[in-house]
């Protein structure tokens, strides 16, 4: 048998042929074994041609299991036999096959070189099929980039020559990668059509590969959606594809969807379990490969998850150099944000700022919507940002959520805002968006989730932090010596029994509310409810409900008749704070309801009678609200009868040492001489500050001095706000760096210790909360001399 290939080059195509046939039917193994037989039989290598053949065919089979290095020695064999030959179709599919594996491997560079270079010659030749295949693996190639636009543009190239062809199966094959896409960027209606149009005609033409495909993809838009129980179908039909057929690197893909889901559904050790299934065979098949960067990304969420901090750490080292290297940017930005939850976690600021800032930034460059609202929510739990920063980012979840028809992580944002807002003891608020929450966990069945509001909801109602002052509130309650306030307090104690209504003016934190409940619980509706709104908090598309009710049936959940706020006020006061955030069509049916002395339940018909008193509050200048066209005028005209305009703190700074009194005994639950520290030194500073967040941001920093305290005066635990720039020029001085500026201001605050000191340097030291050889080498530095 062995001379049996010395002059017969006409046999030996004939068994390639064979072979060939035997890659097209997936049977590689077969393949190969006929391959090695082939290329031992004695003479073979006199036919150059089919050497080149049978070195390409090896590269397909070689490929098809998985063994990628193999296969690029192979292919690289047949184009330096075939690069001298005038067969520039054998060229065109050696290179195709190469650029293929280049991806396997993680070399996109490579990848993309070579099926451009295929592309060229099928154009030459004018090979429609090859041209077509060339677009999709181009495509793929951006898709793995994340450079979807690029992605798209070419499955729609290469989508006109299979429809001008007529070509069923690549249609269906190029519908099933733009599905693909349309998942990564959010577009799942796009994406599910697609899907399904791809999986159907696959059927049709019985294209396993492609089929378990459409499978995977399908699973995983339905876990997007939540719909588990659909996910799992999908991922067990192609399981049972991949066992049959041997599918190394959809198994890897299975793993990896199937532990996302199974981490969804609070499975950690399944989840744990099928990502390391997954890693292992990535990086069997392709350690620079996408599988690898994003398998080790949701373990590290896993990680995270279960406080593994460290382990999750290292999983995303190892995630972000795979994805760096493929230049994989969804990854890269997904993968920031775990690392923005993991130093979050150890406390390491800064780091974590950085984190999340990088992730927000890569996500809205690309577009990728779910991604993107993942790592605002993150953010906005995220304790290293400022309270004002956190609210936006939630907002901004929101909204991208909204856009995705998303509603489970709409009502996880809002599960969010109320544990935020509970930090921060506005329990009213936090309660509105709560209920908003258990509303959507409810009709979604996320038992959950919904014992978290639960909990929640029940330390919001025992914390003695529900509150910043007590419900029943009289004027006397209200700290102040200040001229101006003490009038204003005059006026509401005239006022306070007007059945017209109020309008508290103020920026916020000036004590609107507080005044609001005096003026309730010192009048004669003292004994009725006083119902407080914020009308900021209100989802935009709960305000109708929330104010005045709706009827069973009137929208999807509502259950039961429920009354609104305004009859929950019956024969009291209605507060309405931040009434300038209230939609102009809210505005005109509020309007009504105070005039006609009735409002109308959504959904209902019948009109029902109301009795209550308003009172309403503005951070913002209304008569400029109306002015500018977002408040009507009619309203504030009714609204303003009588107005009351609370003076800012840092117009009664009189009264900043009689609050800090009050709030020190208040939150410390210890008389003033106990915190003589702050009175020596830190009230002057208080003093010179301009409280733009007014009484409420006072409060705030002695609450957070209370619980930072230290020995000596607690100079080091104040905010560095107090420690004003405004001796600095407005303008900074050019060719000064950073350094410059930093050093004028430390010689200061040297200079000031040494003066409190009166020379004393080792007392400086303690003042400046150094060591006293670091003072004496910052005053060499500066060339400081002060008298001992």
């Amino acid at each position: 048998m062995k001379e049996s290939f010395k002059n017969n080059s006409s046999v030996v195509s004939q068994k390639l042929s064979s072979i060939e046939s035997l890659i097209q039917h997936k049977e590689f193994k077969q393949a190969l074994a006929e391959l090695r037989d082939l290329e031992n039989q004695s003479g073979f290598g006199k036919f150059i041609d089919e050497s080149g053949e049978l070195y390409y065919l090896f590269a397909l089979a070689l490929q098809g299991i998985g063994n990628y290095d193999e296969a690029l020695r192979r292919a690289k064999k047949a184009f330096e036999i075939l690069r001298n030959s005038s067969d520039n179709e054998k060229l065109a599919r050696v290179q195709f096959i190469s650029g293929i594996i280049y991806s396997d491997l993680g070399d996109l560079k490579r990848s993309e070189l070579e099926l451009r270079d295929a592309q060229a010659i099928y154009r030459i030749i004018k090979n429609e099929e090859g041209i077509i295949e060339s677009y999709n693996e181009l495509a793929r190639i951006h898709f793995v980039r994340t450079e979807y636009d690029k992605a798209i543009e070419y499955l729609k190239e290469g989508l006109s020559f299979c429809e001008r062809m007529k070509d069923d199966k690549r249609i269906a094959r190029f519908s099933g990668n733009l599905g693909r896409i349309y998942l990564r960027i959010g577009k799942w209606k796009e994406a599910k059509e697609n899907l399904l149009l791809s999986l159907e005609s696959n059927k049709l033409n019985s294209n396993l590969i492609n089929i378990c495909c459409c499978y995977l993809s399908l699973g995983y838009l339905a876990y997007l959606l939540r719909d588990f129980s659909q996910s799992k179908k999908y991922y067990e039909k192609a399981l049972k594809l991949i066992y049959d057929n041997n599918y190394m690197r959809e198994m890897a893909i299975y793993y990896e969807y199937y532990g996302e889901l199974a981490f969804a559904q609070g499975n950690y050790f399944l989840a744990k379990d099928h990502c390391k299934n997954g890693i292992k065979i990535g990086e069997e098949i392709a350690p620079a490969g996408d599988i690898v960067s994003q398998t080790y990304r949701l373990l590290a969420d896993v990680q995270i998850a279960e406080r593994e901090y460290d382990e999750a750490l290292s999983s995303c080292e190892k995630a972000l150099k795979v994805a760096e290297s493929l230049g994989e940017k969804i990854e890269i930005g997904a993968i920031h944000r775990a690392l923005g939850q993991i130093y979050t976690a150890k406390k390491e600021k800064e780091k974590a700022k950085e984190s999340f800032e990088k992730s927000i930034s890569i996500l809205e460059q690309i577009g990728a919507k779910y991604e993107l609202g993942k790592t605002y929510l993150e953010a906005g739990r995220s304790n290293c940002f400022e309270y004002f920063a956190r609210l936006k980012f939630l907002g901004r979840a929101e909204d991208l959520f909204k856009e995705l028809d998303s509603v489970y992580h709409q009502g996880v944002v809002n599960l969010a805002l109320g544990h935020l807002l509970s930090e921060h003891h506005e329990p009213e608020r936090s309660l509105l968006f709560l209920n908003s929450a258990e509303k959507i966990f409810r009709e979604l069945s996320e038992e959950k989730e919904l014992k978290q509001v639960s909990e929640l909801k029940k330390r919001l109602s025992f914390t003695p932090l529900a509150s910043s002052f007590p419900q029943r509130v009289c004027f006397s309650d209200i700290i102040t010596q200040s001229p101006e306030m003490l009038s204003l307090i005059e006026k509401a104690r005239q006022i306070k029994d007007s059945i017209y209504t109020i309008l508290l003016e103020g920026e916020t934190g000036t004590g609107k509310d507080m005044l609001a409940r005096a003026i309730h619980y010192e009048s004669r509706y003292k004994d009725k409810p006083f119902v407080p709104v914020n009308c900021a908090a209100i989802p935009k598309d709960l305000v109708e409900s929330e104010l005045f009710g709706y009827k069973r049936g009137a929208f999807t959940g509502a259950s039961t008749d429920k009354k609104g706020l305004t009859e929950e006020a019956k024969g009291g006061t209605l507060f309405l704070n931040e009434i300038a955030d209230l939609p102009l069509i809210i505005q005109a049916k509020l309007l009504g309801a105070i005039e006609e002395k009735q409002i109308t339940r959504l959904g209902d018909t019948k009109p029902r009678k109301v009795d209550f008193r308003v009172i309403v509050a503005s951070n913002k200048d209304l008569e400029k609200e109306v002015q500018a066209g977002n408040f009507r005028e009619d309203l504030y005209y009714r609204l303003s009868v009588i107005k009351l305009v609370l003076p800012p703190l840092r117009k009664r700074k009189g009264d900043i040492p009689l609050l800090v009194d009050h709030f020190l005994k208040k939150h410390s639950g210890k008389e003033v001489e106990d915190h003589a520290s702050l009175h020596s030194k830190i009230l002057k500073i208080f003093e010179g500050y301009n409280w733009p967040g007014n009484v409420r941001e006072l409060e705030n920093e002695i609450i957070k001095w209370i619980s930072l305290k230290k020995e000596g005066n607690g100079l080091t635990n104040l905010s560095h706000k107090f420690f004003s720039m405004d001796e600095f020029p407005q303008k900074l001085e050019e060719g000064w760096s950073l350094y410059d500026h930093v050093g004028r201001y430390e010689k200061k605050l040297i200079l000031k210790a040494l003066e409190e000191s009166g020379g004393a340097k080792v007392k400086a030291a303690k003042i400046l909360n150094i060591p006293l050889t670091t003072l004496l080498s910052k005053m060499e530095r500066y060339n400081l001399t002060y008298p001992s």
